[in-house]
Parts: C-alpha cells; sequence; structure tokens
C-alpha cells in the first residue's frame, strides 16, 4: 500500500518472489520516489488551487469597488478562456488567463472615487487619472513568481491597448499588444455589449456582430 495526502494507492510488482527478495532494495527505492512523485504532485495541485483561490478573493474585493455585478467577472473569464482556446492557445494558457481575469482591474482601486464613479464626461486631467489604472495595475501585479499574478499583469497594463495603435497605456500597435491583453478586449466589449441586452435599449445579435467586423483591424486582432 501506498499512501499519500489521505489517498491510498497500489504498487503491483509482477516478478516471482525470489526476484523480488533479490531486488527489494531496490523496489523499496522504486516505492520510495513513487511516493515522493505522488507528494509533490498533489503539493503542485494544492499551489494551483490556492492561486486561484486568491485571485478569486481579491477577484471580489475589486468587483465591489467597482460596483460590477459579480455575474459580469464570471461570464468575463469565460468568454476569455473561450476566445484563448480558439485562438490556439493550450488548456493550460487558456484556463490561466480565465483565473487571471478578476484581478485585471486592480488598479482601479487607487482610482478616486470622484473619478471612478463620476456620471459626467471626464475632463482632460480626469481621463488621465483615469487611463493610469492600467499602470497601476500592473505595478500591484508584477515581480511574482506565480503566474496567474505574472498573466494578471499583462493583462492589466494591455487590455486597452488598440490592434491600430491607438490604445492606452503605450500605444501598442498589432502583434506587439500580447495575446492576453488581444483577448480581453474583445471579451470585454462583447460581455459589455451582453449586459447593454438587459437595458432599456439593448443591443441585438447583429448589431453586435457587425460591430466587430467593423473594428477589425481596428480595435481588435483580426485574426
Amino acid at each position: 500500500p501506498l499512501g499519500v495526502r489521505n489517498s491510498l494507492g497500489i504498487i503491483s510488482i509482477n516478478l516471482p518472489r525470489h526476484n523480488i527478495e533479490i531486488h527489494r532494495e531496490l523496489i523499496e527505492i522504486l516505492i520510495r520516489s513513487a511516493s515522493i512523485a505522488y507528494d509533490k504532485f498533489f503539493l503542485l495541485e494544492e499551489m494551483i488551487a490556492t492561486q486561484r483561490e486568491a485571485a478569486y478573493r481579491f477577484g471580489e474585493v475589486i468587483t465591489d469597488r467597482c460596483k460590477e455585478p459579480r455575474n459580469h467577472i464570471q461570464r468575463l473569464s469565460l468568454v476569455s478562456y473561450i476566445l484563448a482556446l480558439q485562438s490556439g492557445l493550450t488548456e493550460e494558457h487558456a484556463h490561466r488567463i480565465k483565473t487571471a481575469i478578476p484581478l485585471y482591474h486592480a488598479g482601479t482601486i487607487a482610482i478616486p472615487d470622484e473619478v471612478l464613479f463620476k456620471s459626467d464626461t471626464l475632463t482632460d486631467e480626469e481621463w488621465e487619472v483615469m487611463k493610469s489604472h492600467t499602470s497601476i495595475g500592473e505595478e500591484i501585479l508584477s515581480g511574482s513568481h506565480l503566474e496567474v499574478l505574472q498573466t494578471a499583469s499583462v493583462i492589466a497594463s494591455t487590455n486597452h491597448e488598440k490592434w491600430d495603435g491607438s490604445g492606452y497605456p503605450s500605444g501598442l500597435k498589432g502583434s506587439d499588444i500580447p495575446i492576453e491583453g488581444r483577448i480581453i478586449a474583445m471579451a470585454a466589449a462583447f460581455e459589455s455589449m451582453m449586459m447593454e441586452q438587459s437595458a432599456a435599449h439593448p443591443q441585438s445579435k447583429d448589431d453586435i456582430t457587425h460591430y466587430f467586423h467593423q473594428e477589425k483591424s481596428k480595435h481588435f486582432d483580426p485574426t
């Protein structure tokens, strides 16, 4: 029997008994090595789960701060995950993007309420303050060895860039924009328009489709 982290496994060795006795020391090394390998595997799984939990909890704080519905972030994460897979990214990469999405507006915690929640048009000065949430978010999330935070940092700093270079904060153009930023730009626009479907003046599916065709190679990655 091989017990690892409250689990139970069995190693079956198909050898004559005398061979087992001859190689008992080697077999015991094999069993110990297998136990260590399983232990490391479960430790890695726990670490990944901890990253996801931390991202989700911090994401809830950001969502509450921005006064956004929590199901908005859930939908945005799912749409981003689907787009990532459709764009050819691996399952692991797509899932990392999905996990990082709740953190992508981390920089908004540093934006004053009078700017973040202003109902009237922002002044030029206020708009510059608002745009700074991208670089602030990058600074908050960067420098970590955790992959989910590294991905969240990239998304935070590039989700407002545009394919034609007219976005912010860096005016990146085309494929210079990381794929994570290109994906969330589309997902956020789609989610925003879908949310408006439940508003007083909902947009039709044709309107949404037309918008994306219109913004192809302008705001969004044409591929």
